[in-house]
């Protein structure tokens, strides 16, 4: 256990909470190496663990990656709850615990970082899991709501989502020729962009309500124009209206180039289940005067706080 409080002792001198430091996980390779005490739990993990797993802090002390969690919270998420994971991860920005606030951060990782230790612990439990969903994240994510809209884009339409499986995220357009002339900005970058039809979508939240933003964003939207990009724009209130939500899904279809005939039966109902998932912890951005619009089915509302939303079916954790 001396060993256990030295860890604490450097983690709190590393700038981790000390209340976050009570409770402490630790890996063995086998049961028989499992020790208890106070504020101390032992996981058995008998695969060897590559060097990106782990980070060293002293020696003799290593915390794991976030590469090493990633592979053991997979194990347990579902398929759409790990995508979401592993968007934030390779974003950049966080939410405070216990807040809706959001920071600016690096990103914790990247996909490129994530295929590289794919690779390195084939085989083991939660690698396949990894892989099977890499090809649906991307980097460079600036906030939750781009997260949510991204995947409600992204996402094969067997889980709700609109399938553009080529959609790129943070993708940096040069201003040009005469568009220079329409903005102040020397280059823009899109919280989704669809190459083959040049369409840059693009999610307002409240800071693009403010007055003096509009101006901003007209010009972005005409210098785009100009360059012969297409712009589709994604309110707070589409998103968090059902009605207005299917009509904005339809508009992005006729965009895209989809047929609305060749989606599940079923469509618009994992559709809307998607949308549920991941505003479920968004309500706070939401207006108290504007929650009524966020009606869940026909006829009713619902209470979408931190764990009162279920998850329905489509999203149980899949096997290896």
């Amino acid at each position: 256990m001396g060993k256990i409080e030295w860890a604490r002792r450097l983690l709190v001198a590393r700038g981790v909470p000390k209340s976050e430091t009570e409770s402490i996980d630790v890996l063995v390779l086998r049961d028989r190496d499992r020790r208890f005490g106070k504020g101390v739990t032992a996981h058995t993990w008998p695969y060897p663990i590559p060097p990106d797993g782990l980070i060293k802090i002293d020696r003799g002390v290593y915390v794991v990656s976030p590469l090493l969690c990633l592979q053991q919270v997979a194990i347990k998420l579902s398929e759409v709850e790990l995508i979401e994971l592993l968007l934030e991860v390779c974003g950049r920005y966080t939410l405070v615990p216990g807040s809706f606030d959001m920071l600016k951060r690096d990103p914790l990782t990247s996909v490129a970082e994530l295929r590289k230790y794919c690779s390195a612990i084939k085989g083991q439990h939660g690698s396949h899991k990894l892989r099977r969903v890499l090809g649906k994240v991307r980097d460079g994510a600036r906030s939750p709501m781009e997260t949510a809209f991204f995947m409600m884009l992204m996402l094969p339409r067997r889980l709700g989502g609109e399938g553009l499986a080529d959609l790129e995220m943070a993708h940096r357009i040069d201003v040009k020729g005469k568009a220079k002339l329409l903005t102040r900005r020397s280059y823009f970058e899109c919280d989704a962009f669809l190459s083959r039809t040049k369409t840059d979508f693009e999610y307002n939240g409240i800071v693009h309500e403010e007055e003096g933003q509009f101006v901003t964003d007209a010009e972005r939207v005409n210098a785009l124009e100009a360059m012969g990009y297409n712009v589709i724009t994604i309110t707070r209130r589409s998103f968090f209206d059902k009605g207005a939500f299917g009509r904005l899904m339809r508009a992005i279809e006729l965009r895209a180039g989809r047929r609305a005939n060749r989606a599940p039966e079923d469509f618009a109902r994992r559709q809307d289940e998607l949308r549920r998932f991941v505003l479920r912890r968004y309500l706070d951005e939401v207006p108290d005067d504007e929650r009524e619009v966020f009606s869940l089915a026909e006829g009713r509302g619902a209470d979408l706080r931190p764990g009162t939303a279920e998850i329905p079916w489509d999203y149980m954790p899949f096997e290896e």
